[in-house]
């Protein structure tokens, strides 16, 4: 399911991360940076 609703995402790609739950305490920069490139690529 995951894989079928990124496809639908132009540029979109599933990242797998090793960290408990809250995601967003463990690997904030990760996020960032990963943000930053897909907001870059939008045209």
């Amino acid at each position: 399911m995951i894989e079928y609703l990124i496809s639908r995402v132009n540029g979109g790609k599933y990242i797998e991360l090793d960290c408990p739950h809250y995601v967003h305490d463990y690997e904030y920069e990760k996020i960032g940076e990963e943000t930053v490139k897909f907001l870059t690529n939008i045209k």
